[in-house]
């Protein structure tokens, strides 16, 4: 395919060679490798000149988002596919997604399923959904108002296409991602591919396994588009009560880990944002229900280990 696959690294040249093998091993090659090192201080750079066909692209630490917005500017290849230094590709993975380019070629991205390592090594889970397929806006909502169900490195976005909308926002960097799922959902329709395309690993460094740092940067994201749409985008895009529907996300989730301080946290950012939702009228007329509804789960998870992961990701898909 005439893909070109850009990866950001930063320090990670004990993870990296795991990602480049799986690009080179793919069933339909690449077009490119393109490996951009954020300003290393390991070995990082050696360890990626050491393969054959990948192109180094060094660079002085300026963020995830910076890199991979370098990368994308290196690029030859129609579509860009952005895979983390700790992710790794499936052998079919470009395969399948040419086989839905081929019979589904209108789109501009697609998307496919995701395996993840739980923790402490116990098996994969598989995570997929459609629920970003559909008229413009229905990729947008998706990723407004249900837990991040995309990864850049499960995508193929046409190169064109994200350079029109700014590629990464260094702003975001913590929850880029997101950012940017949104900007492409006010644009294009998504075409779902139901295959896994993606294999996240697990580990104690993994930035999106730190949900108190993605939490409030997410909310306060999702708040900015819901406020820039307000003001800027066409009728119709958020449903009513957009704010409060983000805010009673992140409530469920900082309930499903049990912590009582993310619950204020959160309540507190609502008020500073002028939000109100059904969850934080109740829980500010009562904290101590939410501190007893977290103690809850605490309880619960001693009686039956892995019931919140259970839940975190069997009812929300």
């Amino acid at each position: 395919m005439n893909v070109s696959v850009v990866i950001a690294c930063y320090n990670g040249a004990a993870l990296i060679p795991a990602a480049i093998r799986s690009a080179q091993a793919q069933s339909a090659p690449p077009r490119e490798i393109i490996v951009v090192d954020d300003g290393s201080t390991d070995d990082s750079r050696a360890v990626i000149a050491a393969f054959p066909g990948v192109r180094l692209v060094p660079q002085a630490n300026a963020g995830v988002s910076a890199a991979r917005n370098r990368g994308a500017e290196a690029a030859a290849g129609e579509w860009l596919l952005f895979l983390d230094q700790d992710d790794d590709l499936p052998p079919d993975a470009l395969e399948i997604f040419g086989r839905t380019v081929a019979a589904h070629p209108d789109f501009s991205v697609y998307y496919g399923a995701i395996e993840t390592e739980r923790q402490g090594g116990r098996g994969w889970r598989t995570s997929g959904s459609a629920a970003c397929e559909g008229p413009v806006p229905a990729a947008l909502r998706a990723n407004l108002f249900r837990v991040q169900i995309l990864a850049p490195g499960a995508m193929l976005i046409r190169a064109d296409l994200f350079r029109r909308v700014g590629g990464f926002d260094p702003r975001r960097d913590g929850v880029e991602d997101q950012d940017l799922f949104i900007r492409l959902g006010l644009q294009t329709e998504f075409k779902y591919c139901d295959a896994v395309v993606l294999r996240k690993r697990q580990h104690a460094a993994n930035v999106s396994g730190n949900w108190q740092l993605t939490l409030m940067k997410g909310l306060a994201c999702t708040l900015d588009h819901v406020d820039r749409l307000r003001r800027e985008g066409p009728a119709g895009a958020l449903p009513a009560h957009a704010g409060g529907k983000a805010v009673d996300l992140a409530l469920r989730r900082a309930f499903r880990y049990g912590d009582p301080t993310a619950v204020r946290q959160v309540l507190d950012f609502a008020r500073a944002r002028n939000v109100r939702t059904p969850w934080s009228c109740l829980l500010r007329r009562s904290d101590r229900w939410g501190q007893a509804y977290a103690r809850l789960w605490k309880i619960a998870e001693q009686l039956w280990p892995g019931l919140r992961e259970r839940w975190r990701y069997g009812r929300l898909g």
